[in-house]
């Protein structure tokens, strides 16, 4: 506590006598705001790299205290775990891209991309957890090198400034319970931003500046995202699917997630154990080597341009030439990947003598490519279409039974179960055309209900004009006595005994 008659002189004293050392308090991990250093943490304290090396220095000291669990750990020798785990690694390409995926981090912010979930799933017991466990011991990141996806929103919050610009690996994504965690949890750490708070002083101060990061994740669970989200009455929005990436993780019933057992024929439970063990001993070692080559034995910028290559060239081997945008997107991160693994591969922390090389690294990445292009089935079709395609599809199958049978007897009817959301018209049995229909069963969507139920959350002007361009609703199609088929721009159908028309849109699905 200071006398406020002395606050003066004590003023003075901090402007007239300058130091020689700048220093800087930041709030993160990773990058500094400027993009002049990267701050790494260790057990003697905060380790800085600087892109410029001739750059005058600063010392840069976090605005808190790190945890023992928190802290960074270096176990063994860098020989030791390319004997112990990159080696094993050879040809299986999920445990390769998990190790090109734990050098990308350090690039994304400089090169203005977003962070990104990768989450394999799965069959348990398969080696998912091991991926993890394996691309955490790049960073020495402590225990197992994984957490479990669980927490609270400001928990959250720290734990992606603390692996901002690094690796953040969670296991068992059943741990989110309700789709209302997911939202806070998940869309949080991807999203790259606090929420918005108010002041601690009270009304007239504003907000609280929001913190930001850019974190990589490495995740597993048995459910794709989408699916434990659906699972939960939610949905994943289209331009999410390519932050929230779902890779098939299995690649076989007996060998799960491996390719090749090495010397552990047959026995794929033993390698998982052995992996899980060595990266327990042998970790933090590769990503000292792999920032020593990038920022102190060569230049970072003109690694930034070899990364730029070797993503466009990964590319032009690759990506479809019909493939949807977020298709494109998707790519684009795995080619950061591809790209990191090469540049891992150049600074011998990957060694050529274990298998690594440009075109093994750019076949591991393009293998996890192809599997998550067959897990989405056509790549031509835009993720957004196809949320409103699965919609229209789960709204019909839904309700299928609430369609009023238009075209039959009373008695030969099926009853409405619920609510009448539609009708379903089919041709007389040894009667004259006498309703909307050709010689087949369709059904009509009454239009409050289309709008209203079947894509509802979504942009009804945008729904409207992808359905009717894929054909998804059809022009109302009507045949006389004659034979005649008229092809209508109102679609009405009629509706019950009354002969009353109804507003309504044919499904086509």
């Amino acid at each position: 506590n200071f006398n406020p008659a002395h606050f003066f002189a004590l003023t003075v004293y901090i402007l007239v006598n300058k130091t020689d050392t700048n220093v800087s308090m930041i709030y993160r991990l990773g990058w500094n705001a400027d993009l002049s250093c990267y701050n790494l943490p260790s057990k003697e304290g905060l380790q800085t790299f600087y892109r410029n090396r001739e750059e005058t220095r600063q010392l840069n000291v976090l605005e808190f205290k790190m945890k023992q669990n928190e802290v960074r750990q270096q176990k063994g020798e860098l020989k030791e775990w390319q004997e112990h785990i990159a080696r094993l690694a050879e040809n299986n390409s999920n445990l390769c891209f998990a190790i090109y995926t734990a050098f990308t981090p350090i690039f994304l912010t400089p090169l203005n991309r977003d962070g990104t979930i990768l989450h394999f799933f799965g069959e348990s017991s398969k080696g998912k957890s091991v991926m993890l466990g394996v691309a955490g011991s790049v960073w020495g990141n402590y225990g197992k090198g994984y957490i479990p996806w669980n927490g609270t929103a400001n928990g959250i919050e720290n734990l992606a400034l603390q692996k901002n610009d690094s690796l953040l690996c969670l296991d068992e994504l059943t741990n989110l319970k309700t789709r209302e965690v997911i939202e806070q949890v998940a869309y949080l750490i991807i999203n790259g931003q606090s929420k918005n708070r108010a002041d601690s002083r009270g009304i007239g101060f504003g907000n609280r500046t929001a913190k930001t990061w850019n974190t990589m994740v490495l995740s597993s669970g048995e459910p794709s995202f989408a699916a434990h989200i659906a699972n939960l009455s939610g949905e994943i929005k289209g331009g999410q699917t390519v932050r929230f990436i779902d890779i098939p993780a299995v690649i076989s019933a007996e060998y799960g997630v491996f390719e090749d057992l090495h010397e552990f024929k047959e026995n794929p439970k033993k390698l998982a154990e052995f992996l899980r063990d060595a990266s327990f001993q042998y970790k933090g070692t590769p990503i000292n080597a792999f920032l020593d080559y990038i920022f102190i034995e060569n230049n970072f910028d003109s690694i930034l341009k070899e990364i730029e290559v070797l993503k466009t060239e990964w590319l032009g081997f690759n990506l479809p030439v019909n493939a949807a945008s977020q298709v494109g997107r998707v790519a684009e991160v795995l080619s950061s990947i591809a790209a990191a693994g090469v540049i891992a591969m150049k600074s011998a922390v990957l060694p050529k003598k274990y298998g690594f090389t440009k075109t093994a690294v750019f076949e591991d990445v393009a293998k996890i490519f192809r599997r998550w292009l067959n897990e989405i089935e056509d790549y031509t079709i835009p993720s957004e279409v196809k949320v409103i395609k699965q919609k229209l599809i789960k709204f019909w199958l839904e309700n299928q039974n609430n369609f009023y049978c238009n075209g039959q007897e009373e008695w030969s009817r099926p009853p409405i179960q619920h609510k009448c959301v539609g009708i379903m018209s089919k041709k007389p049995d040894e009667q004259e055309h006498k309703f909307s229909v050709i010689d087949q069963t369709v059904f009509y969507i009454f239009q409050n209900f289309l709008e209203n139920e079947a894509l509802k959350g979504l942009n009804l002007n945008y729904c409207k004009k992808i359905i009717r361009e894929k054909n998804y609703i059809t022009p109302y199609v009507e045949k006389y006595g004659d034979d005649q088929i008229t092809y209508r721009s109102t679609w009405m159908v009629h509706y019950t005994k009354t002969n009353s028309k109804m507003r309504c849109y044919k499904l086509n699905l």
